[in-house]
């Protein structure tokens, strides 16, 4: 008998000149106009909802954005990987990476020059951009309550779906600030510090009614029953032994699903299941476990059984939920039914349980105050901006947190841009024959591309701004004049930057900000003497507008690489089976 081996076949298409398609150009100019209109406090929101219906999402933050977006083009999912791949690790500045990596590669497509080229002039500059940041970085005081509350207000002012008035970012970052430091672990803790802060939303309430409650709330399931409720003379204080599970205790549990059973006539395995439950139980019962939390669902005759013997059960906390209770109790996951004998090390202590009602619903509330944890309460009218709210102050706590390793910030709201195209003018202004002989092209197209760079770093400084960008000759920060008219008035002097840490110099010639050609290079000799010094002397205070060092340098860095290796791309495969 002979087989046949038979292959499956499979059909291939190959496209070259991936961004001289008119359909990729036309993708990548829709991507970036769409993350452009999305940047800055100004930026607009956008609706994202499912083709078929469903839930309608409010968002300009670029997680909720882009996990969204149908992005079919295999550059555009490059891009959109490297972005996700820096929000992991930052939380924030999604919209900045692909902002100036959309903006690279769409002006780099317009020369005519090899895109090899222009590649090798942006990884230079993005040398220069990191010589420069070194020298324009300010130093925080994380002991000084104006400038921590200036770096979280600077975070969650600029996003417009949360609607914050002034009164409200106020409050919501010192309750921000206040969680933070509550939450601070001590020294020898392992625990991700994200599990310290918990967070609840609660729709139809004014911003003004968020609070920080110590400890952690679960809200208690609508269909409790009152058996199952937590004894009010039992549970309000004392030092209360609480175990937790993280699998389930219904019966269907992995630990049993490669088990061989040998049963007797008219015994089943789930009765073997069952009794283990139980073994379970009276060996809780015999620690005097005083609570039984688990992230699964408990067997209702196992709920019964334990709350008859004062032993207060609480089911489906979810996976973040149990991780805040671990961390509360300083307790130990259990994570088999097999490890009876290991149990008793295992569990963990709190202060206090007790029902607790906050905005007409019931929660359980977790109470240890030797543990730093807490939750923050988030209220807002609109059901559709708490998610956002949640999201921004996320991202604060963890801009914090990063203070604490590196406690440096550079100037915002355009500034930092401002301040590092006058220094990359300047310095393609000096560049050297040697450099560019080095990369095989002319100082001329050496300009011609670096003009690209900066025209990028010009596009994220004056998005969505409301006004008319200028700048001057010495200082090099970024002023937004109102009205036309008033660009050759006094309107500006004595005028603070966009950032608020430098007032104008009426002294200095003031020029339009976004101009990059050659006439702009010649006239900016004079910066020359601003950054000779290699230091620039900035203080930061409370009113202040500032962007955080580590997500800012790791933006440029993700930008500037994934733009260069899409305008690398020469051919696409899609193959189908």
């Amino acid at each position: 008998m002979i087989k046949s081996n038979i292959s499956k076949s499979f059909s291939s298409n190959v496209e070259s000149c991936v961004l001289n398609n008119e359909d990729n150009w036309l993708a990548l100019q829709t991507f970036r106009n769409l993350i452009k209109s999305c940047y800055g406090p100004n930026g607009l929101l956008k609706t994202v909802q499912h083709h078929s219906g469903g839930q309608v999402t409010l968002t300009s933050s670029s997680y909720n954005l882009l996990r969204n977006l149908p992005i079919k083009r295999p550059f555009l999912r490059l891009l959109v990987t490297a972005v996700t791949e820096h929000l992991r690790l930052f939380s924030d500045g999604g919209l900045f990476v692909a902002l100036i990596a959309s903006e690279l590669i769409s002006l780099s497509c317009f020369t005519d020059l090899p895109r090899i080229l222009c590649c090798d002039v942006n990884t230079i500059l993005l040398s220069w951009c990191k010589e420069f940041m070194s020298i324009c970085k300010i130093p925080v005081d994380i002991s000084s309550m104006d400038q921590m509350m200036a770096v979280v207000r600077s975070v969650i002012s600029t996003k417009p779906a949360c609607s914050f008035s002034q009164a409200d970012i106020l409050q919501i970052s010192s309750l921000i600030i206040q969680a933070f430091l509550k939450t601070l672990p001590p020294c020898d803790s392992h625990k991700p510090m994200d599990q310290f802060v918990q967070y609840i939303e609660v729709g139809g309430y004014d911003k003004a009614n968020s609070q920080i409650v110590d400890g952690v709330l679960f809200q208690l399931p609508n269909d409790l029953q009152e058996d199952f409720l937590p004894p009010e003379e039992s549970f309000h204080s004392g030092s209360l032994k609480i175990a937790l599970f993280n699998i389930s205790l219904a019966g269907d549990t992995d630990d049993f699903v490669n088990t061989v059973y040998e049963v007797t006539e008219g015994l089943s395995p789930m009765d073997v299941v069952t009794q283990k439950l139980f073994d379970i139980a009276n060996k809780l019962i015999e620690d005097s476990v005083d609570v039984l939390a688990c992230q699964k669902v408990i067997h209702p005759s196992l709920k019964k059984f334990l709350t008859k013997n004062r032993i207060l059960v609480i089911d489906r906390l979810s996976v973040v939920n149990i991780g805040a209770i671990e961390t509360l109790a300083g307790a130990q996951c259990i994570s088999s039914l097999h490890c009876s004998d290991r149990m008793e090390g295992m569990y963990g202590r709190l202060e206090k349980l007790e029902r607790a009602s906050y905005f007409k619903k019931s929660y359980y509330h977790f109470v240890n105050n030797a543990t730093p944890v807490c939750t923050l309460v988030l209220c807002s009218r609109l059901q559709e901006t708490l998610t956002e709210i949640k999201s921004v102050c996320m991202v604060a706590q963890n801009v914090l947190r990063s203070l604490i390793v590196n406690p440096v910030v550079l100037p915002g709201a355009g500034c930092f841009e401002a301040l590092l195209t006058a220094y990359l003018q300047q310095k393609v202004l000096n560049v050297e024959n040697s450099l560019c002989s080095n990369i095989g092209c002319s100082i001329y197209q050496f300009k011609q591309t670096a003009k690209n760079f900066i025209a990028a770093l010009q596009t994220v400084a004056i998005s969505n701004q409301n006004g008319y960008p200028v700048t001057n000759i010495g200082q090099s920060h970024l002023w937004i004049v109102p009205d036309q008219h008033k660009l050759d008035s006094d309107w500006i002097v004595d005028r603070v930057c966009s950032c608020g840490l430098c007032t104008f110099d009426s002294s200095q010639k003031t020029v339009e900000f976004k101009n990059t050609n050659m006439v702009v290079f010649t006239e900016r000799r004079e910066i020359k003497t601003s950054f000779g010094s290699k230091t620039i002397v900035l203080k930061l205070n409370k009113d202040a507008v500032i962007d955080q060092y580590d997500i800012k340098m790791n933006g440029l860095n993700i930008a500037v690489e994934t733009g260069n290796l899409i305008l690398r791309i020469n051919h696409a495969f899609s193959i189908s089976e």
